[in-house]
């Protein structure tokens, strides 16, 4: 999760930035979604919209072969799908006004559909996700609705979780409680404290 800044007058583009780099070094870019911050830090300008987006990545080491629990983080199919599940291609006009322009031989998965990354969009404007309450003096605490996703799909129970920028310990907090392990590093030693409190 990477947010961007203002220097010199004009948005840096850090979180792509970011992404390119990562990819010139040999990683795999599988995923960037924007989420919506409810609650962002106010910025004192009158020149410009505020920002109160940050961008979620994907990465990977590998092109293929990685863990991914697809299954972990389904979503309910709509309804407006499954009715269509019983509909094939038109091909004689027998299918009349409930034919679609797709094909509907292989019905949707029973578990659900799988997770876009438009979801974390969705979530994060609290469809889903909403802000947690948390008491502590941290400024940008993170909803837990949007991390546990990744964590579900992206690490197996009984892994570990690295969280290079721990801040007030929400992604520590919700390895633990599902299941996995994990690490965290913050440099500001008020919040590495506020981080072990809400893990302990």
């Amino acid at each position: 999760n990477m947010g961007d800044r203002m220097h010199d007058g004009s948005l840096q583009c850090l979180p792509w930035t970011f992404a390119d780099t990562m990819r010139a070094s040999g990683w795999f870019l599988k995923m960037g979604a924007p989420w919506i911050k409810r609650s962002p830090m106010p910025e004192s300008t009158t020149s410009r919209p505020s920002n109160g987006c940050e961008y979620f990545f994907m990465f990977t080491k590998k092109e293929s072969g990685y863990f991914y629990d697809a299954d972990a983080v389904r979503l309910p199919v709509c309804e407006t799908t499954l009715a269509r599940d019983k509909y094939s291609r038109i091909t004689s006009g027998k299918d009349g006004p409930y034919a679609v322009r797709h094909d509907h031989e292989t019905p949707s998965n029973p578990k659900g559909r799988n997770r876009r990354n438009s979801d974390w969009w969705l979530e994060s404007l609290g469809f889903v996700a909403a802000n947690n309450s948390y008491r502590g003096a941290h400024f940008a605490v993170m909803p837990e609705g949007l991390i546990e996703p990744a964590i579900s799909a992206g690490c197996p129970v009984g892994g570990i979780v690295l969280d290079p920028f721990t801040g007030s310990g929400t992604t520590l907090a919700v390895a633990k409680k599902l299941g996995r392990d994990a690490i965290g590093i913050e440099l500001n030693e008020e919040y590495a404290k506020l981080a072990e409190e809400r893990v302990a």
